[in-house]
């Protein structure tokens, strides 16, 4: 196999993230998925847009969901990383899992516990909003992968600012002034005058974005 068959390869086996209906009403689908490192594509089944556009214009007590999900559906079109694929082929939202359940990257999207039987009964992933929260508050969390290129020398290191202004320090003794390089947040203070970020190079934030595409 050449690299480009390998590359090709690679990029054919995308996520593939498949919410539940009441996953789209809920207003924390769209930073997630803002927030989502990988490139993919979001599952839905076709006729679930015309019944959130019905519900969202009806008089239904439930006519705040339809709004949200109808929101969420627009914003996530716009979402580069993002691929949304309205499904026809499929006639309900288990026959939908079903259908991809073989597929090593097939994530199921929740908002409370409406998929738990769903994931044991096809044996795939569940991300639930619930377990996520301090994920989808916080901008920057340990553990994420950010591209800086620090500008001042520090005490310890290095440091510089993000384009949104928050600060961050790199403990390193390797000279990496001015140069573009891959860090992990190890950790971060918070105070009146924002976020302060401490990042650390590793192995594996060395290797650029490798080890994001991977997990």
């Amino acid at each position: 196999m050449n690299l480009k068959q390998y590359i090709n390869r690679f990029f054919e086996s995308k996520s593939k993230l498949i919410p539940t209906s009441l996953a789209f009403c809920d207003m924390r689908l769209t930073p997630f998925l803002e927030n989502f490192p990988f490139d993919c594509e979001l599952l839905m089944l076709s006729s679930w847009v015309d019944f959130f556009y019905e519900l969202s214009n009806s008089s239904s007590s439930n006519k705040k969901d339809g709004k949200i999900a109808v929101s969420n559906i627009e914003k996530i079109g716009k979402i580069e990383n993002i691929r949304l694929l309205k499904v026809d082929s499929c006639s309900s939202y288990s026959d939908l899992l079903k259908k991809n359940k073989d597929h090593s990257k097939t994530f199921i999207i929740s908002s409370e516990n409406e998929a738990d039987h769903l994931v044991m009964l096809y044996s795939l992933k569940n991300m639930n909003f619930d377990k996520f929260e301090s994920f989808l508050l916080d901008k920057y969390w340990v553990g994420k992968f950010l591209r800086v290129k620090p500008l001042e020398k520090s005490e310890t290191g290095f440091k510089g600012k993000l384009p949104d202004g928050t600060v961050y320090f790199i403990k390193s003794e390797d000279h990496i002034l001015e140069k573009e390089v891959t860090c992990r947040v190890s950790s971060y203070v918070k105070s009146s005058e924002g976020t302060t970020l401490f990042l650390k190079r590793e192995k594996q934030s060395k290797r650029k974005f490798l080890w994001d595409l991977v997990q």
